[in-house]
């Protein structure tokens, strides 16, 4: 799906834009990296960018992306029902002008830095604590207990040794229950596209709905 990225340098903070093949949407991600102790560089190498940590006794990775899709009903409804690999010259016509329906949509670079900025300035035990004020409520609405027991050895070996206890193989679907839990309570809050997991696998849809950038 990715045209082409380019990386720069901004201040210490990485930033890759580039444009996807479907509907042409446009996307930033911004990526930096505060250390405790030792050091580091921000290199710009050719066409690429780097982030070089070095004898730090501690990192954490900040991550903030945006696109200029946007959640309106004259883009979520216009249907782009078309091989997205096709080229557009070898489109019908009534295609063409339906996959620049984000043409003139600006890139929110503003909000993207913003999110950047508030993510640093608040730091990982603030963001943390707020991550489990927001979702604990949610994820404590279900609790499942299979009679499973953690094992200390790890999930794919659990999973590929056929000698494996009963007892493990069952936390780790008490596991993956709550592990889907959680990834559907991240896409699908205020704001934000509609949850489409699904759409992955069920063919054209996937260029349909708001998961496949239709």
């Amino acid at each position: 799906m990715r045209q082409a990225t380019e990386a720069d340098v901004e201040g210490d903070v990485v930033v890759l834009t580039g444009t996807t093949k479907v509907l042409q949407t446009q996307y930033q991600a911004r990526i930096a990296v505060d250390i405790a102790g030792g050091r580091k560089e921000i290199l710009k190498e050719g066409e690429d960018a780097v982030i070089v940590v070095k004898d730090a006794d501690a990192a954490t990775v900040f991550l903030t992306i945006g696109t200029n899709y946007q959640l309106e009903p004259n883009i979520y409804l216009t249907s782009t029902d078309f091989h997205a690999s096709s080229k557009n010259a070898d489109m019908p016509p009534e295609f063409q002008d339906k996959y620049k329906k984000l043409e003139g949509k600006p890139l929110p670079l503003e909000a993207i830095i913003g999110r950047m900025n508030a993510a640093r300035a608040a730091g990982w035990d603030m963001l943390k604590a707020q991550h489990l004020a927001d979702f604990q409520p949610l994820m404590e609405r279900c609790v499942i207990d299979l009679g499973g027991v953690k094992s200390e050895r790890p999930t794919s070996t659990v999973r590929g040794d056929k000698k494996s206890a009963d007892a493990e193989m069952l936390y780790l679907q008490e596991l993956f229950f709550q592990y889907g839990r959680y990834l559907l309570v991240s896409s699908s809050r205020p704001g934000t596209l509609p949850a489409g997991c699904k759409e992955t696998g069920t063919g054209k849809s996937v260029r349909r709905g708001p998961g496949g950038t239709g």
